[in-house]
């Protein structure tokens, strides 16, 4: 779905070139989304003001350097598109402030091309993420890695299988 949007590939044939392991059904899926982000008019003013796609960056913050690469960086905001079968903005908030951050832009958009919806985080939710990313970055360099049970956060956590402090009400865990 990436290289669909960032390559404007609309040929199932062009698209699956790109990664010959998946199969015909995942490459038409990943063509529907990205007509999706293409074609909604929820996502139109996001396409007009685009400056640049795929962008990489390197954000420095106390010795510690995050590297990525921006989906979308417009005029005065930032996108990452998803193709997730849940929305849960929380999953992706230090993603999206490292995005703007290193853009220097007030906004950042995650849009969840299977949902045709928009999440926006504005310049005050960014600065409170920024005071967040702060705060973690000095528990990573202490040493410090304690867990934020919650049932949202444990939901979808990797270690919740093993970790001894996982919120316990309700969550479900795969065996996978």
């Amino acid at each position: 779905m990436h290289k669909a949007i960032a390559r404007n590939v609309r040929d199932v044939g062009v698209l699956a070139r790109y990664d010959s392991s998946l199969s015909l059904d995942h490459v038409k899926e990943a063509l529907e989304l990205a007509r999706r982000f293409f074609e909604d008019e929820l996502f139109s003013a996001h396409i007009e003001q685009a400056e640049s796609w795929n962008r990489a960056f390197a954000l420095k913050r106390k010795g510690i350097t995050i590297e990525g690469v921006i989906d979308l960086v417009g005029r005065d905001f930032v996108v990452d598109y998803k193709a997730d079968h849940e929305m849960w903005p929380q999953h992706h908030r230090f993603k999206v402030w490292a995005f703007a951050e290193a853009s220097q832009k007030p906004a950042a958009h995650i849009i969840y091309l299977r949902h045709a919806r928009l999440h926006t985080l504005d310049a005050g939710e960014l600065a409170l993420l920024g005071d967040e990313t702060e705060a973690l970055i000095e528990g990573i360099i202490k040493g410090d890695y304690q867990a934020s049970p919650s049932y949202e956060n444990c939901l979808h956590c990797s270690f919740a299988n093993v970790c001894d402090r996982r919120h316990s009400v309700n969550v479900r865990f795969s065996d996978h």
